[in-house]
């Protein structure tokens, strides 16, 4: 197996957006993943999204907002662990030699679940990890995240009540 690093992470601060949907919330912090990368986005071959109680095709409705849709995207709903669990298959599919560079969204909202209409509760920060066989540049950020061994959960915080 080989070893797995991230190297790149994307994130929107922690707050209220009680005009914006799940979509608007994840494609900025992908867009940003892929920018702290400084990768081509072509070179992501599969997308592991985790949200919990986001809706149907989360991942690909935030690939198609950036215009990346077309790629295998899995989306993974685990409640409270969706993030983690979307993490961890990205982790497999890399360490297994299955794909080179994966990007894994967490992105979740507490309160009120789906696109529509536009959500109006609180939301956790929204993590993107861009993974890659590749050693990753030092960032104070990433050593949180994978680097290695694997491990780390993207999004993290607590489950809401």
């Amino acid at each position: 197996m080989k070893g797995v690093s991230v190297i790149g992470v994307g994130m929107i601060p922690f707050g209220k957006y009680p005009d914006t949907n799940i979509t608007d919330l994840g494609w900025p912090a992908v867009k940003g993943a892929i920018k702290d990368a400084g990768i081509d986005a072509r070179r992501i071959q599969a997308v592991y999204s985790g949200t919990a109680r986001g809706g149907a095709m989360v991942g690909q409705r935030i690939m198609g907002r950036l215009g990346l849709a077309g790629l295998p995207i899995v989306n993974v709903e685990n409640a409270c662990s969706s993030s983690s669990s979307a993490m961890a298959q990205g982790v497999m599919a890399v360490a297994s030699g299955t794909y080179d560079v994966v990007l894994v969204i967490g992105v979740s909202v507490v309160g009120d679940s789906g696109d529509e209409p536009p959500v109006s509760s609180l939301t956790r920060p929204k993590t993107i990890k861009a993974i890659s066989t590749a050693p990753s540049a030092p960032n104070a950020t990433s050593a949180t995240g994978l680097r290695n061994q694997g491990g780390g959960a993207p999004g993290g915080g607590p489950c809401p009540p």
